[in-house]
């Protein structure tokens, strides 16, 4: 038997909001998490909590246009940047400041949030995430079907946080929207990540595959470190490309939309997608890329190394490749670089 699908909680539909992102459509199920990643993203979450207009598109929730509903009686929790507790109430009466929230209802959220023994401290007594934690338990109280989220987690015990926010998430099937420009806030806290840039939303869809084929060169960058590589295409096929780097070296990408032979185009390439070896591209074999060592720079963890692509006496394009730093890193001078199509991506430059 077929299953029916899943009503989402949250429907934006070609919202459009002045100065900011431009005919935006999103949908957020019920126990899933969205970021959307961007400058813009915090507009978002006003227009949706009610404290801005947008100029265009509906926003609707288990069906219901909220589009004219003032923010206190939408019943949606909300988080911003800062906690925003009142100084003068304890974490219990945060937990019961909704209308209607009882005693027991309270004392159930402050035990699930860990918040028990802290139920009679004020806000000023309590440390960064306990503050937090009082905040969510406010917008949790009422019950709501959707929670947003305005970039609300620190920088120490984020990780208790996201685990936090994605058990509560599951367990009362509670739609979340959450807005950040820090993409290290987004991983490990979200089902499906939204790329806002330049007024609009490049892409949207599970972190992975987002992170792992990206559909243009600002979600590419936008998810973590790429090497950018300035060429042009020689030739196409299918939906692989040839391009011509700087200095002369060919390398093949995955085609990321049309190109023409000779536009200009753009080639992105994670750090972790390249193979390195300690010997020149004649020995490494079919497809080599020949590349000098020229930094390798501990990191903490890792070693981060700087090669330039190309023969020793040629120019060429330089690429940054992260490497564990327990692993001894190769001697500078001349190694080569090798990686599989599907690596690299190649855009039209804009």
């Amino acid at each position: 038997m077929r299953q029916s699908p899943i009503e989402p909680v949250l429907q934006l539909s070609r919202v459009s909001i002045a100065g900011g992102v431009q005919g935006l459509s999103c949908a957020v199920a019920p126990g899933e998490i969205v970021t959307m990643l961007g400058r813009e993203a915090s507009a978002l979450i006003a227009v949706v909590a009610g404290y801005a207009r947008a100029s265009r598109g509906s926003i609707a929730v288990a069906g219901r246009s909220f589009d004219r509903t003032p923010p206190h009686r939408r019943g949606f929790g909300v988080l911003g940047a800062r906690p925003c507790l009142f100084p003068h109430l304890d974490v219990m009466a945060h937990a019961m400041f909704t209308p209607g929230v009882s005693a027991s209802r309270a004392e159930a959220l402050l035990e699930r949030l860990d918040l028990t023994s802290f139920a009679r401290r004020l806000p000023a007594s309590l440390a960064p995430e306990q503050q937090i934690r009082t905040a969510l338990a406010r917008a949790l109280a009422g019950a709501p079907a959707l929670l947003l989220l305005d970039d609300p987690l620190p920088q120490e015990r984020a990780d208790a946080l996201k685990d936090l926010l994605r058990r509560i998430a599951r367990e009362d099937r509670i739609a979340v929207l959450h807005a950040t420009t820090d993409v290290s806030r987004a991983y490990g806290l979200c089902d499906r990540i939204g790329v806002i840039a330049h007024g609009r939303l490049h892409q949207l869809g599970p972190v992975g595959e987002v992170y792992a084929r990206p559909a243009s060169l600002a979600a590419a960058m936008a998810l973590g470190h790429v090497n950018r590589l300035d060429g042009v295409m020689v030739q196409s096929e299918g939906d692989i490309g040839r391009v011509r780097l700087a200095g002369g070296i060919v390398v093949e990408a995955q085609l990321a939309g049309a190109i023409l032979p000779g536009a200009p185009c753009v080639v992105a390439l994670r750090p972790e997608g390249v193979a390195l070896a300690q010997m020149p591209a004649s020995e490494m074999g079919e497809g080599a890329i020949p590349a000098r060592l020229v930094e390798a720079l501990p990191m903490g963890a890792q070693m981060r190394l700087r090669l330039r692509l190309g023969a020793a006496d040629a120019p060429g394009s330089e690429i940054i490749l992260l490497r564990p730093a327990s692993v001894a890193p190769p001697r500078l001078g001349i190694v080569s670089l090798a990686w599989q199509p599907g690596q690299a991506h190649a855009f039209a430059a804009e």
